[in-house]
């Protein structure tokens, strides 16, 4: 289902806007994503997924992508409208976000 993903976390060798003593931390990641998303101490906070997706948005997704002609195959469909349903960290990720907005990270190390 992925056409876009991020395959390398970026780094000061790649952005001028990464100094080389900051650290880009890697937050998630799954077999098929393996960078769900970046976290750059008070500067960055970046998500693979649709965070505002629930099981309902999800299959209209699927199911609109496979009318498109966009999903390599039925197997593919299958596969994500089954998984639209599973347990899944979205309230983690959630309070997460707020916590970097609200600037409560500064306090990590």
């Amino acid at each position: 289902m992925h056409q876009d993903h991020v395959i390398n976390a970026p780094s000061s060798n790649t952005s001028k806007l990464i100094m080389d003593d900051e650290e880009v931390y890697i937050w998630g990641s799954s077999d098929t994503t393996p960078i769900q998303g970046v976290y750059l101490k008070d500067r960055l906070f970046t998500s693979q997924g649709h965070l505002g997706y629930d099981e309902k948005m999800v299959r209209k997704h699927v199911e609109h992508r496979n009318e498109k002609g966009l999903v390599e195959n039925d197997t593919k469909v299958e596969e994500a409208i089954e998984k639209s349903g599973w347990k899944h960290d979205g309230q983690v990720v959630a309070n997460s976000i707020l916590r970097f907005f609200h600037g409560d990270d500064r306090e990590l190390s």
